[in-house]
């Protein structure tokens, strides 16, 4: 029934200058990389799970502030 459903709301984002922090080498060598260090563009994504569906996925192109989060 309507009244035992259970909604989990998640929010998770990106930005394009994410690196990884760690790297492989050779033991005894250092490892190298190169590292974008200039923010230019964020993307967010928010999505429901209700009875093991994904519910309503929505992008958006920032950061997520709980404007956007209207909870009844």
């Amino acid at each position: 029934s309507k009244e035992n459903l259970v909604l989990f709301i998640d929010e998770s984002g990106i930005e394009d200058n994410a690196c990884r922090e760690y790297g492989w080498s050779i033991k005894g060598t250092r490892c190298y990389g190169n590292k974008a260090y200039q923010h230019k563009s964020r993307v967010s994504m928010i999505a429901g799970l209700c009875n093991n569906q994904i519910i309503a996925p929505v992008i958006f192109e920032e950061i997520v502030i709980k404007q956007y989060l209207q909870l009844m």
